[in-house]
């Protein structure tokens, strides 16, 4: 049906037909007589429903979704997602910088700065896999505390030596723990900067290997805390026994003397043990918060 042309009286009366909801309850609430023209009628109707008028958003409105502290990234996904839709135009470059940026899963950030995704779709991808996992890591650690609470409400039998044997919950608790260091935190030199980014530096120069196993099964490893040096799961990385056993051993001869505190006895910072100065490469690698892969710029530190 053609309209452009008709009268104002047809066209008020055909009106109602286009409209549902709020909109045709405001129709009717209309005294009648009240309009005098269609032009008065469509003035009306975008005075009344005015503020219900979408907009659209910008990209840099994405930059500002955070990944909230107790928040799933299954929950973060979805909601990222939802206002990522709103969207028109969106450059997929400052959509996926907007979802790492605030990404709190250390060890999902940690996998896409080591091996940037090539688009959004592969993106999404690896971050569902990662919420997955996370999903049946809460479930079965959920799982193994009911389990532990059924048997400690229980009277638990008592082995040969009168204690009480442990529930799978406490079994799992104090295997989480974090491992202690052979070498008390005395008997490491003090650093500048954090383990992790000194980390960072040694890798890029090639000053260490590959490092120990954990003893401790993964599953029952805590989830909760990423090891960058091992590149898994179960302690943090500036906790790590055995990265600090690397870096000490650097350190006694006579590398990273960059990152030795000024006025610690026995060493001479940024000489090696063949007189040769200490390259390091910057530590954008250690400090990027996207997924592009940082460049290295050799730079010979002063002695």
């Amino acid at each position: 049906m053609r309209l452009q042309t008709a009268a104002d009286a047809l066209r008020c009366k055909t009106f109602p037909m286009f409209l549902k909801g709020k909109a045709r309850l405001w129709f009717q609430s209309l005294a009648p007589g009240s309009i005098r023209s269609f032009a008065e009628l469509a003035r009306q109707f975008v005075v009344q429903f005015v503020s219900s008028k979408t907009y659209s958003k910008n990209a840099a409105h994405l930059l500002a979704i955070k990944q909230k502290p107790d928040e799933f990234l299954k929950s973060f996904m979805t909601r990222f997602n939802t206002e990522s839709l709103q969207i028109r135009d969106k450059d997929e470059k400052v959509v996926m910088a907007a979802f790492v940026n605030w990404l709190r899963v250390e060890e999902l950030f940690y996998k896409l700065a080591e091996k940037p995704p090539v688009n959004l779709e592969e993106l999404l991808t690896r971050a569902h896999a990662a919420a997955n996992a996370e999903e049946a890591g809460r479930l079965k650690r959920e799982s193994d505390r009911e389990l532990g609470d059924r048997k400690g409400r229980a009277n638990p039998p008592e082995n040969k030596d009168g204690q009480a044997k442990r529930t799978v919950f406490d079994r799992l608790s104090k295997d989480k723990a974090p491992a202690q260091s052979p070498l008390p935190e005395k008997g490491y030199t003090p650093l500048t900067r954090p383990r992790a980014q000194v980390l960072a530096v040694i890798e890029a120069e090639g000053l260490v290997g590959r490092p120990p196993k954990m003893g401790t099964p993964r599953n029952k490893r805590n989830q909760d805390r990423y090891c960058a040096f091992h590149r898994d799961v179960g302690h943090d990385t500036e906790g790590c026994s055995a990265l600090r056993k690397e870096i000490e051993d650097l350190i006694q001869r006579s590398f990273l003397g960059q990152f030795v505190r000024p006025g610690w006895p026995g060493q001479e910072p940024g000489h090696g043990d063949r007189g040769r100065p200490i390259v390091a490469t910057a530590l954008s690698a250690a400090t990027s918060l996207g997924p592009t892969t940082p460049t290295r710029t050799p730079t010979t530190l002063p002695g």
